[in-house]
């Protein structure tokens, strides 16, 4: 296939446009065929921190109130977690609903496994409940300063 220079294009520009032109479907292919399926990225994401919370913004600027509540519940226990924003990549956000079979966001995960979201974390804070034993005994318990340890902060 022959291609003549457009007028008004340098000679630099056109051969830079047909070059990724011709190279577009290429790269367009790699990507799409060898990115990482969604559970593998699901299952980082989950362990990226000993406690992944997946919420709406994030914790210094949460962009919804469950979101918001769920951090100063965390943050009123001392809890340090790691956090993710599920409004940066819709791919995450519904798969997350679907591996996790929790149709509402925040979701708090701890060691890897799904706690709940904020009204079962709330319920679980104020009874005797196996969320509250797992998320503090699971979790190196408390120091001195009764301060729940063991999750590190991914910022």
């Amino acid at each position: 296939m022959l291609m003549t220079k457009p007028e008004g294009l340098e000679i630099l520009d056109f051969l830079f446009t047909l070059s990724f032109s011709i190279l577009s479907p290429c790269i367009n292919y790699h990507y799409f065929c060898f990115k990482e399926p969604l559970e593998d990225r699901l299952k980082k994401l989950i362990t990226a921190s000993k406690c992944m919370l997946f919420m709406k913004g994030d914790p210094a600027a949460p962009k919804c109130g469950f979101s918001r509540q769920t951090v100063e519940l965390l943050q009123s226990l001392n809890v340090e977690f790691g956090s993710f924003d599920i409004l940066s990549d819709e791919e995450i956000r519904q798969g997350l609903k679907t591996y996790s079979n929790w149709p509402t966001y925040p979701q708090l995960y701890l060691n890897g496994e799904l706690l709940g979201g904020l009204v079962r974390l709330s319920n679980s804070i104020t009874s005797k409940s196996r969320v509250k034993t797992k998320l503090f005994h699971t979790s190196m318990l408390f120091s001195n300063e009764n301060t729940f340890k063991g999750c590190s902060r991914m910022l």
